[in-house]
């Protein structure tokens, strides 16, 4: 559901061992995935390498993925990360994209096939 957010809590005996927030703001469609109609993931779910196209002008920073413990598996850092093709090779399973661009941050899952 766009919008939603999920907190997951581990705890051991006493005392709380990790907290997992995930807030999805994007659909992960079939072919491909818009977040917010300004950059489009594609293809999604991904199998080794996906694409990112920006339309909004405003250039990207940083991308980041997750994976659904919350460990950073990606983290690309430069002046224009915009249209770029990204090879991933992680395992089976939902992750989490952060598209950082200028004064916006997209949050959006991704399917890893």
């Amino acid at each position: 559901t766009m919008g939603c957010q999920s907190v997951i809590e581990a705890t051991n005996s006493s005392y709380l061992t990790s907290r997992l927030v995930l807030k999805i703001d994007g659909y992960a469609g079939v072919n491909d995935m818009a977040t917010g109609q300004e950059v489009f993931i594609r293809p999604n779910p991904v199998k080794d390498v996906f694409n990112i196209h920006n339309t909004s002008g405003k250039k990207i920073n940083r991308i980041m993925i997750f994976d659904i413990s919350g460990n950073v598996v990606l983290d690309l850092k430069g002046k224009d990360l915009s249209n770029q093709e990204i090879k991933l090779n992680q395992s089976a399973g939902t992750y989490l994209l952060k598209v950082y661009m200028q004064n916006k941050v997209l949050n959006t899952k991704m399917i890893v096939q």
